[in-house]
């Protein structure tokens, strides 16, 4: 007996399946590749952030330590005039306290340290207060020591005068 079958259909059926199996081994190959790429490309931007984030606080650091460290007073206020930064140095010249201005506008400090003279004018708060947005950072020096010599010099002229 002799029994005789078409296997045409099923070779067929199996250099599909093989040559699927392989168009599918293909596309996992390239898929996986651009993964690995794509990995590659975000652990560079995650380096490149730590590092941008490093040189951020390294700056920030050395800002404030110039800030804290410096003799000369020092307030910065935000874009809308709210005081941001008040120095020891700022404390010691306007006999201010940190814990007094931070967060307050600028325009209530700057009128709180004006003479009598400049408070008893109404429209000084007012244009203290238009200018506001305006500053962001100010410097103040102390000059009390220099306007003492100042004030002296004549005196010490006339004194090392008169001695000759």
């Amino acid at each position: 007996v002799v029994v005789g079958r078409d296997v045409t259909e099923r070779k067929q059926a199996e250099e599909a399946l093989r040559k699927a199996y392989a168009d599918l081994e293909r596309r996992v190959e390239q898929r996986t590749e651009e993964l690995v790429r794509a990995n590659a490309r975000m652990k560079e931007e995650i380096a490149e952030r730590k590092r941008a984030q490093d040189a951020l606080k390294q700056s920030e650091h050395i800002f404030r330590s110039l800030v804290e460290r410096s003799q000369d007073g020092i307030t910065l206020t935000d874009e809308y005039g709210i005081i941001i930064q008040w120095n020891e140095s700022q404390e010691r010249i306007t006999g201010l306290a940190q814990a007094e201005v931070i967060s307050r506008p600028i325009w209530d400090v700057q009128f709180r340290l004006a003479t009598d003279e400049e408070k008893a004018n109404p429209e000084t708060y007012d244009r203290m207060k238009a200018e506001k947005g305006v500053l962001r950072a100010s410097i103040t020096r102390d000059i009390t020591d220099r306007l003492r010599a100042e004030q002296a010099l004549p005196g010490a002229k006339r004194d090392m005068s008169g001695s000759k």
